[in-house]
């Protein structure tokens, strides 16, 4: 082989085989962790009547004699007023009732939410107000 040149390749066969084997052990978890326990907010003293809603119903389902429902989402205060709220919903679709009980919002007085029994002014409630009879 003169000098400076490259090497030879080779060839070659083969095979090959291989068994593996292995344990491991862990511990179960206890169960235990930390739980949030929620309370949602609630109607200190039931929500508001038709006399007081009443000068909030909307005028064109006043004189269809409709009467419906409005859902908003609002989030209750330490002293038990809601602020923040936007109208989710009415029943029926179109009628002016979703309006109408955000008009009628600073009315409601509601325990607030709770976490873990804290006051949890960042979580939100779903508000049902109903006008008229169903």
């Amino acid at each position: 082989m003169p000098s400076g040149s490259g090497g030879l390749g080779g060839t070659g066969n083969g095979t090959g085989r291989g068994n593996g084997a292995g344990s491991g052990s862990g511990s179960a978890g206890s169960g235990e962790g930390e739980r949030t326990h929620i309370v949602p907010a609630a109607w200190l003293h039931g929500p508001p009547s038709a006399f007081e809603t009443g000068e909030y119903y909307p005028p064109a389902a006043r004189r269809q004699g409709i009467s419906g429902w409005g859902v908003l989402t609002c989030y209750v205060l330490r002293n038990h007023r809601v602020h923040g709220c936007t109208i989710e919903g009415e029943i029926p679709e179109g009628s002016g009732f979703g309006r109408a009980a955000l008009r009628a919002s600073h009315l409601f007085r509601l325990r607030p939410p709770t976490r873990n029994g804290e006051v949890a002014e960042d979580i939100p409630a779903h508000i049902a107000v109903q006008f008229g009879k169903d």
